[in-house]
């Protein structure tokens, strides 16, 4: 995979954490119970993911490595796009 590919998919994984706290809870505070437990949903989703990548794009076998390292990057990729700073602490002066 290429670096192009790569960014792609963090974008996908980004997209999807902001997408789900964006439309699905709105205005309705997560918890840390919810957000752990949607990072841990990806993260199982993100091996099966990488698994199928393994055999089928790069055709070599199993590389626990690759796999396990791009299940946790992606998971915080994910968890960083669901759990955003919405305090005030950055607020432009007027």
């Amino acid at each position: 995979m290429n670096f192009i590919q790569w960014l792609i998919l963090g974008l996908v994984f980004y997209a999807s954490g902001f997408g789900l706290r964006h439309y699905h809870f709105k205005d309705k505070a997560l918890t840390k119970n919810t957000i752990i437990s949607l990072s841990a949903i990806t993260f199982l989703l993100s091996v099966v993911v990488f698994v199928a990548l393994n055999f089928l794009a790069l055709k070599k076998p199993l590389d626990l490595a690759f796999v396990g390292v791009s299940s946790l990057v992606s998971t915080f990729i994910f968890y960083y796009g669901l759990s955003t700073d919405t305090s005030n602490n950055m607020n432009i002066p007027d």
